[in-house]
């Protein structure tokens, strides 16, 4: 305003007057007074001193007289007092010089003599150093010097003069500086670029170059001395300029014009001397954008080229798809517009020359308009476009960690080396002290590009090296460089390992960013070593120290953005590698490939190619290979085969997919069928699959399996216990132990179970023993063993199974079937995992040092009390019991079981002798019922088992006769000769009947390894089963004698009510037993058997009958299936009894009478006895019928599972069978659509009517027997005509085709076999006796085929399959199995007396036989009359017989 205002008022007189004439200033003066009297001028004058005086108002803030200076015109400011006269003068001089020099001088006034020279001579002096000055102007040679052949002359002094000099020269020919600085750095580009090309060693290393350039070391310093004279904010100016006009070269001309490498050098050089920022030189470098845009082409082309992989074109020709050279050549494309890139080529030559890492990536430092760009983001792009880059941060990286390496990880390889090598280049040079020859600093001679101290912790490793890291990885330059990756693992396993001290204990305590490093920089990375089973091995050693928790947290961040191409569609941050994808798409194609390909016979060769796939992307190929096994359930046995070649990293790692897939992969996959009542089919081949696998593999991780069923169960989910049962069953070896149905046991069986382990082992599959691994065994034992998991298991599933009755489902309700299946496969699980626990069988061979590591003393030391799981896990009463049973009877049999002193304080808190009975049972029922029972009676009751009360000597002296006629068999076969000719016919036939192959046969008839290992096997199973029956057979009697001695105590508190005295016992101890498995239902049949045949003081056992009676019908109503079976086994053995009192007046007076009764009551007669099952038999024909009728599907179930158990002793009565008959036949019908009960009810039919035929009905009707009988005969009358019917109509076909072929086909002599059919007769070579015994027999067709033609009557061997083993000549057809042919049966004249006998053998088989034969007859007609001529009289005497 000011301004404005002085132009404005200034006088007239001094409008548009210069200020570059003297004179018009020399009039200006003179006239001031004139323009003062100006009133308003002078006003604006007075106010503008006033503006910049101090004032005296605080208030008022003066102007600085800076600001009027710089604003306010000169004339207003002399004026105005401001500018006083004598500057006013000076001002004005200088002005005028700077308008001549501006606008009239000539600058090219001399060309020749004064700046040309000047600038001739610089560059004289610039060219020519140090010999200028070392041996003067006159001397100027070629040859150039280094540092050391001047060092007699002080270096500060020749550095001095030459400074001395240049500023000299500059002022004499008044240089231009900057053009001078520019000459400069020219001169050094030049000098750096000699360095490059007269290098000797043609290293490419620029490092080495610099740090050994003899001959240029001298000027190379004098230059940078030079260049000190200058600002640096200039040289970047300069620099930036040249790197501008090699860019706009490369835009504006067609022909590539390339920044020369000397120029990044030189630039780097002046960087590293500290004569040069990289924030300011970066504005004069290509923007980051196009590093951006290039990225992004990059990218895409990138994904394009994945989603195309494995994708087969049926509409393209080879010629007209070639993705894979597309999509090279698309990357080569970008990796040349980057060799150009000055950005990129820049920091590479600052890696190059020992930048630190930071300070270089300063270059990338974002400015201006793409401030928002990291430098992290910005490096890890550079390297996906240029792999070298990423190369050479690999080699930093390496370089860095040198020093940690020799201090934390022991070098096997170099202390078995004779000497150390110095490391290849590390020589060390000096300036200052004459001999050096480098370029770089003093202070880089030893510099690193990252130094990391010796004693840096894991996490501070982690973080420092993190910069470096993290773009080799995102550009998958690691997959280069496999032995940086082995030694990061070997660095950090070290540092874990001292960091933790301790090389047994698992590391279970680690920082998040080490894990974060591990997972993002060892884990996911190893998908870029293809086929390298060594990478694996060293990830491993790392992964091994830590628990299997942070293993699988680190498997579950490695496939947290998804496999293969679903990773591209991932929004996870930060996005997974391209080439780490890339890599599983190609891992996921050649596991395809090879599971198409992969059957039992190329296990071997394609399980190796799995196997080699699966090094890297263990993922991919085992998620591929359950998915298989999901949808193919017999491919189970082949997956679990070819993991034999797998590595243990790889073996891990199937472990946690295994935990993925059985979690439904993080969806909600259904676990049940449609039907809504059985298992998914995948889920049920994962139960059988995870069995087989950790039977196979016992050393894979199995805890993180446990937690997680563990989790489930306390969940209250239970669709996942066949994983539980499976384990067990397989991996434990305890199949025998479980039972798919108890109502499929038959009696041998169960009375295994009364056995021994090795008893019940053998009658569990009738003699066939499935191979038990020990080891495998041994380690699911310490699995649920270690922190009492096994017991969390017992007491979870103890409570699940009232959870799964009365939980309501949160989706829908549950069928009632569904809720019986979990029901007892809850209970079924439980007492398998009771028994595994509890088995002590192993604890010898386990520690024989220290026996209270045995299973007993294990699982004494985690279950808690009886007390406590009764009152504080609200378990109920016999779970509780059957829990705590083992240790109870290991208290009460401590010298049998072989428990050691150590265990004895521990169980004996378990003996029953130390119990308070006032805290521990009465609690538990109410008063009136220990009116009725005793405590020592409940406590004896649940204290046993059925191996303590009988010895099935039966079934031991049975089993020991089939094993002793087994090893027989083996030894005979061992010894060989003529004896073993039976056996190995009976084994040949045996193979070849299955499809076997000539080898097969020849394996299976020899004694080899595996039959050894049988026979050695069988003798040790005898030797144990006579021990096991003689100590059972003690032990019984034993507890017998106990029992015997207390029976007078057992119902000392009995009253005068018997019934419902037999009703509480048979309430509180036999029902809930009874139901828990088979053995405790015999246990329970038996133990009431036996109260009775002691004399038990009390016990009166027909009002117990009475209430089992009544019980059956409700206990038909309210219990499931295994249930059901277990009812049903106690019902058979009771029902026995009842049945044979019934029908045996003398052994009913035999066990009733002189019994003592309670309460003198009087003894009951037979004849009311029989009374009494009669009202028995009536109501339980009642309630079985009802249920039979019933429409829900549980009902009937349940009645049919009974009534087949008890089919051989009820009914006896045929009115009730009839009845039943009647009730079944509505079952049986075709409108049945519940096909289980219709296939149940056949069963049972088929098993009623057998027992009426067989005399098992004992009271039935003669007439109704009389009927049955007629009715049957009438029956198989019919089916005789029907069969005569047949034959008749076969005979007229017979005449019919003979008619139709004509009498051409009688010419042909029919006596005797043709030569050419003698000819191609194979000749009997060997003939196993065992397969005449079988052609007597009528079981498997006749042993010889007899000629019957003419006299010759040859013997002819038989047309088996195992013909290529006996016989020589061509292979004959196979013969169909025994019942498998044709009905149609070939009748022959076998004798004088023309009598009709049967051949075993079809018309079809015989055409096939003899057309195979006789190859050479072409006749079709004349071989039909052949077949369908009857033979003639005669023949051989074999074929008679």
């Amino acid at each position: 305003a000011l301004w404005l205002m002085g132009t404005m008022l200034r006088p007239a007189d001094e409008e548009g007057k210069g200020l570059d004439n003297t004179a018009t200033a020399d009039k200006k003066e003179n006239s001031s007074s004139n323009s003062s009297s100006s009133s308003r001028f002078s006003a604006l004058c007075r106010l503008t001193r006033a503006l910049m005086a101090k004032p005296e108002d605080p208030k008022f803030i003066a102007i600085p007289p800076f600001k009027f200076m710089t604003s306010l015109e000169p004339q207003f400011l002399r004026d105005s007092g401001i500018l006083s006269k004598q500057y006013f003068e000076l001002f004005i001089k200088k002005n005028r010089i700077l308008n001549t020099d501006t606008h009239y001088r000539q600058k090219k006034v001399n060309l020749m003599q004064e700046e040309s020279e000047g600038y001739a001579k610089f560059v004289r002096i610039l060219t020519n150093l140090p010999c200028v000055y070392h041996h003067g102007y006159e001397n100027i040679g070629e040859s150039n010097h280094d540092i050391a052949s001047i060092e007699k002359e002080p270096w500060s002094k020749l550095s001095h003069t030459l400074v001395l000099s240049t500023v000299e020269l500059i002022g004499t020919f008044d240089l231009d500086p900057n053009r001078c600085l520019d000459l400069i750095i020219n001169v050094l580009e030049s000098e750096i670029k000699k360095v490059i090309t007269n290098d000797s060693r043609q290293v490419n290393d620029p490092y080495q170059m610099l740090r050994n350039a003899k001959g240029h070391s001298v000027t190379v310093h004098l230059l940078l001395k030079l260049i000190l004279l200058f600002p640096k904010g200039n040289i970047c100016h300069l620099l930036g300029f040249k790197f501008a006009s090699y860019r706009s070269k490369g835009v504006n001309f067609h022909e590539q014009v390339d920044t020369p490498q000397s120029l990044y050098l030189t630039t780097a050089l002046l960087a590293s001397h500290g004569l040069l920022s990289l924030s300011d030189l970066q504005p004069h470098l290509p923007p980051t954008t196009e590093i951006e845009s290039a990225y992004n082409v990059w990218r895409e082309e990138y994904v394009k080229k994945i989603k195309k992989m494995g994708i087969v074109s049926l509409n393209s020709s080879k010629e007209s798809t070639p993705t894979e050279k597309e999509g090279k050549h698309g990357h080569d494309v970008v990796n040349q517009s980057m060799d150009k890139n000055q950005f990129i080529q820049l920091f590479c030559v600052m890696l190059d020359i020992g930048f630190d890492f930071n300070v270089a990536s300063a270059l990338f430092q974002s400015q201006g308009y793409h401030s928002d760009m990291k430098v992290e983001d910005l490096i890890m792009k550079c390297c996906c476009l240029y792999p070298p880059l990423g190369a050479k941060i690999c080699d930093i990286l390496e370089k860095a960690i040198g020093p940690l390496m020799d201090a934390k990880v022991q070098n096997i390889g170099s202390s078995l080396c004779l000497a150390e090598e110095d490391e290849d280049g590390e020589i060390v040079m000096t300036t200052h002290g004459g001999e050096g020859c480098s370029l770089l600093p003093s202070d880089w001679y030893h510099k690193r590009p990252l130094e990391l101290s010796s004693k840096v912790s894991l996490q501070e490793l982690c973080s420092k090296i993190d910069c470096l890291v993290d773009p080799i990885v995102m550009s998958g330059g690691m997959g280069s460089k496999p032995v940086l990756y082995c030694k990061l693992c070997r660095l950090v396993r070290a540092m874990l390992l001292a960091e933790n001290r301790s090389l047994e204990a698992e590391i279970t305590n680690v920082h998040d960013s080490v894990l974060e490093f591990i997972e993002r920089v060892l884990v996911a990375p190893l998908s870029l070593f293809p086929y390298n089973p060594a990478i694996t091995s060293e990830l491993w050693s790392v992964l091994s120290t830590l628990s299997y928790n942070i293993r699988h947290a680190l498997y579950a961040a490695w496939r947290k953005h998804g496999l293969e191409k679903a990773a591209l569609r991932s929004n996870v941050q930060p996005f997974k590698p391209l080439a780490q994808i890339e890599s599983e798409v190609t891992t996921g194609i050649s596991t395809k490939y090879l599971l198409k390909r992969m059957s039992k016979d190329n296990i071997k060769d394609m399980g190796k190619q799995v196997s080699k796939v699966a090094h890297n992307n263990p993922l991919v190929v085992f998620t591929l290979m359950l998915n298989q096994i999901e949808s193919y359930d017999n491919l189970i046995l082949i997956m679990v085969d070819t993991f034999k070649f797998m590595s243990v990293l790889s073996l891990d790692v199937m472990g946690y997919c295994l935990l993925v897939n059985l979690g439904g992969e993080g969806e909600k996959r259904n676990k049940l069928k449609d039907d809504g009542v059985n298992a998914a089919q995948w889920l049920s081949s994962l139960e059988t699959f995870t069995g087989a696998f950790y039977k196979r593999f016992q050393d894979v991780e199995l805890r993180g399996l446990l937690a997680y069923l563990t989790r489930r169960l306390h969940e209250g989910y239970t669709l996942e216990l066949g994983v539980l049962l499976s384990l067990v069953k397989m991996a434990g070896g305890y199949g025998f132990m479980d039972s798919e149905s108890t109502a499929s046991l038959s009696d041998a069986q169960l009375e295994g179970r009364c056995g021994s382990l090795t008893l019940r082992r053998e009658t569990s599959d009738f003699g066939i023993v499935e191979k038990i691994h020990i080891h495998s065994s041994r380690q699911l034992r310490k699995s649920l063993q270690d922190g009492g998991r096994g017991v969390v298991f017992l007491i979870l599933l103890s409570q699940l199974r009232a959870k799964a009755l009365y939980h309501e489902s949160r989706d829908s309700p549950k069928q009632i079937k569904l809720i019986g299946n979990l029901y007892d496969k809850c209970h079924r699980t439980m007492n398998v995992l009771l028994a595994f626990l509890t088995d002590g069988s192993q604890d010898v061979t386990v520690d024989a040092s220290h026996k209270n590591t045995g299973a007993i003393a294990q699982y004494s030391e985690v279950v808690p009390s009886l007390g406590e799981l009764l009152n504080k896990y609200a378990l109920a009463n016999h779970d509780a019991w059957a829990l705590c049973r083992p240790l109870i009877r290991a208290s009460l049999f401590l010298e049998e079981d072989n428990i050691g002193r150590e265990s004895d304080e521990r169980l004996k808190s378990f003996n029953p002798k130390s119990w308070n009975f006032d805290d521990i049972l009465y609690p538990s029922f109410s008063k009136e019922t220990w009116d009725h029972i005793t405590p020592l009676l409940f406590v004896r009751f649940f204290s046993h088992s059925i191996y303590d009360l009988t010895c099935p000597t039966d079934t031991y002296e049975n089993e020991l006769l089939r094993l002793k006629r087994e090893i027989d068999r083996l030894e005979l076969l061992q010894k060989g000769g003529r004896d073993a000719i039976g056996i190995q016919a009976s084994m040949a036939s045996a193979v070849a009947a299955a499809g076997g192959t000539q080898r097969d046969i020849r394996e299976a008839t020899a004694f080899t390894k595996e039959h050894a290992i049988e026979l050695e096997r069988l003798k040790t199973t005898t030797h144990i089963l006579g021990i096991d029956m003689e100590r059972q057979r003690k032990h019984s009697n034993y507890v017998i004698n106990g029992l015997k001695s207390e029976k007078s105590e057992l119902f000392s508190n009995i009253n005068s009510n018997s019934s419902e005295t037999a009703s509480r016992f048979f309430s509180t101890c036999i029902f809930p037993r009874c139901l828990n498995s088979p053995e405790d239902a015999i246990y329970c049949a038996r133990f009431i058997k036996l109260l009775h045949d002691i004399d038990t003081t009390g016990f009166e056992i027909i009002p117990l009958f009475s209430v089992i009676v009544n019980a059956v019908v409700g206990a038909l109503y309210s219990i499931t299936e295994d249930e059901a079976g277990c009812f049903g086994v106690f019902m058979n053995e009771i029902w026995r009894i009842i049945s044979l009192w019934r029908y045996n007046e003398e052994a009913y007076n035999s066990h009733i009478s002189f019994k003592p009764s309670p309460n003198d009551s009087e003894e009951m007669s037979h004849s009311n006895y029989v009374q009494k099952f009669n009202l028995w038999h009536t109501d339980l024909g009642t309630v079985f019928i009802g249920c039979l009728r019933s429409s829900e599907y549980m009902h009937t179930r349940t009645a049919l599972i009974i009534l087949s158990k008890i089919v051989d002793y009820f009914p006896s009565k045929s009115t009730l069978g009839d009845k039943l008959l009647a009730a079944l036949s509505p079952l049986q019908a075709d409108t049945n659509l519940m096909q289980d009960i219709k296939a149940m009810a056949q069963g049972y039919s088929s098993k009623l009517i057998k027992a009426r035929d067989t005399g098992k009905w004992k009271e039935e009707d003669i007439r109704a027997t009389q009927a049955r009988e007629h009715k049957e005969r009438n029956m198989q009358q019919s089916r005789i005509k029907h069969a005569e019917k047949q034959l008749e109509e076969m005979a007229k076909d017979i005449e019919e085709s003979k008619k139709r072929i004509g009498d051409n086909n009688n010419s042909r002599p029919d006596t005797s076999i043709p030569s050419t059919e003698r000819r191609h007769r194979p000749t009997p070579i060997f003939t196993p006796p065992a397969m005449v015994t079988a052609g007597a027999s009528g079981e498997h067709g006749p042993t010889r085929v007899t000629s019957d033609r003419g006299s010759a009557r040859q013997s002819i061997p038989p047309r088996t399959r195992d013909s290529r083993l006996t016989n020589q000549g061509p292979r004959p057809s196979p013969l169909p199995e025994p019942g498998t042919g044709p009905s149609v049966e070939r009748w022959e004249r076998s004798g004088p007396d023309g009598g009709r006998g049967k051949r075993g053998r079809s018309p079809s088989v015989s055409n096939r036989g003899r057309d195979s034969d006789r190859g050479h007859d072409k006749d079709d007609g004349k071989r039909l009359r052949r077949d369908l001529t009857p033979p003639r009289r005669g023949g051989s005497r074999l074929a008679r017989r």
